[in-house]
């Protein structure tokens, strides 16, 4: 789970980061194939991130890499139909559909992908809760915690 270095005006938190729903309290989890899934009970290697940075990027906007795999997560804007926008850790470089939006939202954060426009969201009418940048406003499954480990 080593964590890029800093090289120039890139830099990731010192600290791991838990990404947790706040509509179900759920904590973001890769699976496998990298696809994301608010649906960790506990926090535990499979649910930590780095958030990242540099300079170069517009104000606010952060890429997530995973650190069970050591992949970006990546906003899928080819994703077929309703899976349209589905998060996965999955990507070996860095480009825009890897970078997101961070915002406080009350005692909450937002995330919001740079690749469609759209807010990241728990899908919670679906099962497993997968997570995806589908959502054009804010709602409560909208709203996330990051929790520093």
């Amino acid at each position: 789970m080593a964590a890029p270095t800093a090289l120039g005006g890139f830099s990731c938190h010192p600290s791991w980061t838990a990404i947790q729903s706040a509509a179900n309290g759920r904590y973001v989890t890769p699976y496998v194939n990298g696809d994301l899934y608010a649906d960790g009970t506990f926090v535990g290697g499979e649910q930590l991130y780095r958030i990242c940075r540099d300079d170069g990027w517009g104000v606010d906007q952060f890429a997530i890499m995973a650190g069970s795999n050591g992949l970006w997560v990546t906003t899928h804007i080819d994703g077929p139909g309703e899976w349209y926008g589905y998060l996965a850790a999955d990507s070996n470089f860095l480009g825009g559909w890897q970078l997101f939006t961070i915002k406080p939202f009350g005692s909450h954060v937002t995330f919001k992908s740079v690749a469609n426009g759209r807010y990241v969201s728990a899908a919670l009418d679906w099962n497993y809760a997968p997570v995806m940048a589908n959502a054009s406003s804010l709602g409560g499954w909208e709203l996330f915690n990051r929790i520093n480990v």
